[in-house]
């Protein structure tokens, strides 16, 4: 189940986070046979899909395995960034993202920051991130909060590559290998 969420500016959080809680808690109920449901989300998909987990074990929902892909963890507009620019993520980017998706929102706010999410129960995580990218630190609060709720957590940082890469699978080796460690990751744990 791939989602489409709605995007800011014009639909700013909460309207995200609200799209994936209510699509998740529906694949839930109508799915009940397949058992536990594995989560994954790259980027801005990485938080929706952290967030809606917390609130689907607040639920008593269990899933399987978790999967991330450069996530962001902590929207916050006075959050000091690194100096340097991922070639495909920019510092303004991330700053102006921050600006008009979060606007006045607390940013401790779980489901927009879910580095401050309750996680405990959370399945075996997976996460990748590009070694020196703008979001590699929130790959480190993520891992230390999943830690943290008593949470296994493998991260695996990838250098020479960009925010994301796994999406050039198909078109570049770096990526393929990518793909292929997280559809082994979750053979193993789904």
């Amino acid at each position: 189940l791939a989602l489409r969420y709605p995007l800011a500016p014009e639909h700013p959080f909460p309207a995200a986070p609200d799209d994936v809680d209510a699509a998740l808690a529906e694949a839930e109920v109508m799915n009940p046979e397949l058992g536990p449901l594995n989560l994954g989300g790259d980027s801005a998909g990485g938080c929706l899909v952290l967030g809606a987990m917390a609130g689907g074990m607040a639920r008593g929902q269990r899933y399987g395995a978790l999967l991330l892909a450069s996530p962001a963890g902590l929207i916050d507009v006075s959050r000091p960034v690194p100096p340097a620019d991922d070639l495909l993520f920019p510092v303004s980017i991330l700053r102006r993202i921050a600006r008009d998706y979060a606007r006045d929102h607390d940013p401790a706010d779980p489901r927009l920051s879910p580095v401050h999410a309750d996680l405990a129960g959370a399945p075996p995580a997976l996460i990748r991130c590009a070694k020196g990218e703008l979001l590699e630190e929130d790959t480190d609060l993520i891992a230390a909060q999943l830690r943290a709720a008593g949470g296994v957590v493998t991260v695996e940082k990838a250098a020479r590559t960009v925010h994301a890469w796994h999406f050039m699978a198909g078109g570049l080796p770096v990526a393929d290998l990518a793909v292929a460690r997280m559809a082994d990751f979750l053979r193993r744990h789904a």
